[in-house]
């Protein structure tokens, strides 16, 4: 707050202040919410769950069998192979290249923004809701 205290502040720079620590609890909120829904969204959208993980992926790459998984748990998975039998077919497939699925990726996150908008924005009109019936 710049080394003034509230009380000697013009009504514009607490209102400024303000703005500044509502906008940063609603970044906060958010990130809380978007961790929450993580376990909501793999029970909604099974594609969005790494099958060698089996949680939601973060970093999506598609392998030469078609199916995606996350990028660190297959690399780990391949250690190295040029060949590794598919854990989604069971077939023998060449471990390069993995591609980036940056539309997964998108729509996991565009996902879990919108749940978790929903959650806290929800929560905010009932906390409104509230208050009006208090008064």
């Amino acid at each position: 707050m710049s080394g003034k205290t509230a009380k000697g502040m013009s009504d514009d720079d607490l209102g400024a202040h303000r703005d500044e620590a509502a906008a940063v609890l609603r970044r906060f909120n958010l990130e809380v919410a978007r961790r929450r829904c993580v376990e909501s969204l793999a029970a909604e959208v099974k594609s969005y769950v790494c099958p060698i993980t089996l949680a939601v992926m973060e970093h999506p790459v598609m392998a030469r069998d078609g199916y995606s998984y996350e990028r660190s748990a297959l690399e780990q998975y391949i250690a190295g192979r040029p060949n590794f039998l598919s854990p989604m077919t069971g077939l023998e497939i060449p471990s390069e290249p993995l591609m980036t699925n940056n539309g997964l990726r998108s729509d996991i996150q565009n996902r879990l923004e919108e749940m978790a908008r929903a959650e806290v924005d929800g929560a905010a009109a009932g906390a409104r809701q509230r208050r009006r019936l208090d008064d």
